[in-house]
C-alpha cells in the first residue's frame, strides 16, 4: 500500500542558489511528522515544494501513490494537501468569513462551504465573533487561528503547518476544546497572550486579578506607578493588550496588568513581582465548569512567585484568606472590617498602612471613588504600591486625586 506522502531525494534552489539538498521523508496516514532545523535550513522551502508553490529540480513527490512533483498548487489542494504558511498570509482587507471561503475555493456547493465555516467556528469560537472583522484588525493569535481554520476548509487529507513551534491562544478560546487537547497531547506548548508578552517583555510586573474591582484597582495602581516611575505600562484585561506594549518595555519599566481567569489558564513562566487577588465569587462557570476550577485559575497568578515576592489578598474573602496559607509568596492582607496585625485596613474611616510601621494614608472621605468596594480597591492598590517600594507621599497624593 502506498504511503500517504513520499518525498524522495528532492533538490530545490532559489535563483540557482541551492537551498535543499536531497531531502527525503514520508508521512503515513494519521501520522504527525515534524521537520526540524535552524533558520535557513530549508524547512519552509520543503513545505512550499510539497504544496506546489515551487517545484523540485530533481527527485520526486508522490501523494497517495500519484506523482505530484510538477503539479500546480491549486491541483495539489484538490488532491488533499493544504498549506498553512509561516506568517499566516491572510488576506488583510478581507473578513474572517471571506478568508475561510477562499480556503474552500474548490468547493462549488455554497451550502457545503457554509457548513464547513460553521465547523470552524465550533473549533475556534472567537472566529465566529470576528466573522465580519477584517483579518488585519485581529490579534496575532486570532490571525493564526484563522489561518489554520482556512487550511482546514478544503477538508485536506494532509495539512502542512509551517513554523508551528507553539500555539498562542486568544483567552476567548476554551482550553478544553478537543483541538486544543490534541495539540497539547502532541507536545505543542499552549500559550496565551499574557505569557507571550511576559516572555518577550522586560521590567517588573504588578498583576491584579479577582472577580470584581480589577479594572479600578489596576487603573489606580497604574496612576500611582506613573507618579513614581518614568516607564509605566497599564495593560491586560483593562483594554490595552500586553503584547502591544511588550517590545517597548525596558529593564526599568513597570507593567501594571489586569489579568482575568481566562488569561491565567495559559500562563507558564508569568511571574509578577507583586500580585493581588481582590476577591473570588462565582463567575464564568460556563467556562470553568466548577467553582473549584475557577478558584484554581485565579490562584495561578501567584504560582511562580517566591518568598522574595508579595501577594496581596482580601482578608474578608474566605477563598483568598485561605490561599494566604498556601502561597509561596509573602502575604499582605487588606481588610475593610477589622484591624490587622500587618497589612492595610480601615480604622475609624481612615485607611491605615501597617506593614513596617503604622502609617495613616488618608480618610475615605478624601477619596473620589465611593463605597466599601472601592475602599477595598484603594487598599489593595496601597498595599501593592507600598510593597513595591513606592513612597507613601506619592501613594497618598495619587489616591486623593484619582477619579
Amino acid at each position: 500500500m502506498a504511503r500517504m506522502l513520499e518525498v524522495s531525494n528532492i533538490f530545490c534552489s532559489y535563483d540557482h542558489v541551492p537551498v535543499i539538498h536531497g531531502i527525503s521523508l514520508h508521512v503515513e496516514e494519521g501520522e504527525i511528522v515534524a521537520i526540524l532545523g535552524s533558520n535557513g535550513a530549508g524547512k519552509s522551502t520543503t513545505m512550499r515544494t510539497i504544496a506546489g508553490l515551487m517545484h523540485p529540480e530533481s527527485g520526486s513527490i508522490s501523494f497517495c501513490g500519484e506523482d505530484i512533483s510538477k503539479k500546480p498548487a491549486f491541483e495539489i489542494i484538490k488532491h488533499g494537501i493544504s498549506y498553512v504558511p509561516e506568517g499566516r498570509r491572510l488576506f488583510a482587507k478581507l473578513s474572517v468569513r471571506e478568508n475561510l471561503e477562499l480556503g474552500a475555493f474548490s468547493v462549488t456547493d455554497k451550502s457545503v462551504v457554509a457548513e464547513r465555516i460553521e465547523e470552524m467556528y465550533e473549533l475556534f469560537p472567537i472566529l465566529k465573533d470576528r466573522s465580519e472583522q477584517t483579518a488585519e484588525t485581529m490579534s496575532g493569535g486570532e490571525q493564526q487561528m484563522c489561518a489554520i481554520a482556512r487550511g482546514h476548509m478544503s477538508r485536506p487529507k494532509l495539512i502542512l503547518l509551517d513554523e508551528l513551534s507553539l500555539v498562542v491562544m486568544s483567552p476567548g478560546v476554551p482550553t478544553d476544546l478537543p483541538i486544543v487537547e490534541q495539540m497539547r497531547a502532541h507536545g505543542l506548548p499552549i500559550w496565551g497572550e499574557i505569557e507571550l508578552a511576559y516572555v518577550f517583555g522586560r521590567g517588573d510586573v504588578l498583576a491584579i486579578t479577582g472577580t470584581n474591582g480589577k479594572t479600578t484597582t489596576t487603573a489606580l495602581l497604574g496612576e500611582i506607578m506613573k507618579n513614581y516611575k518614568d516607564s509605566v505600562f497599564v495593560v491586560g484585561n483593562i483594554g490595552n493588550p500586553y503584547t502591544s506594549a511588550a517590545w517597548e518595555t525596558t529593564e526599568e519599566s513597570v507593567v501594571v496588568a489586569e489579568i482575568s481567569s481566562f488569561q491565567l489558564e495559559t500562563i507558564h513562566t508569568f511571574h509578577p513581582k507583586v500580585s493581588a487577588i481582590l476577591n473570588i465569587t462565582p463567575d464564568h462557570l460556563n467556562r470553568h465548569h466548577t467553582m473549584q476550577a475557577y478558584i484554581e485559575a485565579k490562584e495561578r497568578i501567584a504560582e511562580n512567585q517566591t518568598a522574595e515576592d508579595v501577594c496581596v489578598l482580601n482578608y474578608e474573602d474566605e477563598e483568598t484568606r485561605a490561599f494566604g496559607e498556601k502561597t509561596g509568596a509573602q502575604v499582605l492582607y487588606f481588610s475593610s472590617r477589622r484591624k490587622l496585625k500587618k497589612g492595610v485596613y480601615l480604622e475609624d474611616g481612615n485607611i491605615i498602612c501597617d506593614i513596617d510601621e503604622k502609617i495613616p494614608v488618608c480618610s475615605v472621605d478624601e477619596l473620589n471613588i465611593l463605597g466599601t468596594h472601592n475602599h477595598e480597591n484603594a487598599m489593595a492598590a496601597v498595599a501593592m504600591a507600598y510593597a513595591y517600594g513606592t513612597p507613601m507621599e506619592i501613594i497618598r497624593k495619587t489616591l486623593k486625586e484619582f477619579q
